[in-house]
């Protein structure tokens, strides 16, 4: 049977905190927040937000890497991953943030015990660090992107996505929107502007505290399949089969 594509948003999602926005915070000139008030004020994309924001950090690798040991994974990662990884379900991680910062978040020893670094497929921006000074890239966007985002995920879902298998996306938060109407099945953090975007304009999502929230809900869907008792969106229709 064919088995649905995880797409999953990174900080706030996976993390507890939003990394950037932590970065930010702790090592910015304070310009930064101006730069964030014309990004939630769409008059910018948040390619444009990013790259003027890290110009304003002043931090070396170091200070860059006790910062993020020190902000949690989401409970419950670490085993729905597991769990949908080893049944073979394509998982993908899609962030708006850098590729320096979710390696190292990815690498921390919760999860290097259950090996899952290195088992996703990752789209995100690009830092560099050169004597505390931030060279940001952005890979993963698109020419076609109307919003100017860092990372087009709906791009990127549209073109890892066979057209035949379900999409699952997983987030939390402003780059998250554009990327809901590829997915059959959307899971939005409990509390979070997804959320509140999904119920303001009555989209159909799944609210989450934590992953353990994730894995039972996709669980009992895949069940529902299995024993016949569909009563959920298009997506059921095409999950894999318990049997």
């Amino acid at each position: 049977m064919i088995k649905p594509i995880i797409f999953c948003d990174f900080d706030g999602t996976i993390t507890t905190r939003d990394t950037t926005d932590a970065i930010l915070e702790a090592f910015a000139a304070p310009e930064w927040r101006d730069v964030e008030a014309r990004w939630l004020e769409g008059k910018i994309g948040s390619r444009e937000c990013l790259r003027e924001q890290m110009r304003l950090v002043g931090a070396g690798p170091a200070e860059l890497e006790e910062l993020i040991q020190s902000i949690s994974v989401t409970p419950g990662f670490s085993d729905f991953a597991e769990e949908f990884l080893d049944r073979g379900f394509p998982f993908h991680i899609l962030s708006d943030g850098f590729d320096w910062v979710i390696e190292r978040a990815m690498a921390r020893p919760e999860l290097a015990r259950k090996g899952l670094p290195g088992r996703f497929r990752i789209a995100s921006s690009h830092l560099e660090i050169r004597e505390n000074f931030m060279i940001t890239t952005f890979p993963h966007a698109s020419v076609h992107c109307t919003h100017g985002c860092a990372t087009c995920k709906p791009q990127w879902i549209k073109n890892e996505s066979p057209g035949f298998a379900p999409v699952v996306f997983i987030g939390d938060g402003e780059s998250d929107r554009h990327a809901i109407g590829c997915a059959e099945l959307v899971f939005a953090k409990k509390g979070r502007s997804l959320a509140q975007f999904c119920a303001a304009h009555t989209l159909p999502f799944i609210p989450f505290e934590d992953f353990s929230d994730v894995q039972r809900e996709l669980r009992a869907a895949l069940a529902e399949l299995a024993s016949g008792t569909l009563t959920s969106p298009p997506l059921i229709l095409s999950l894999e089969s318990e049997s």
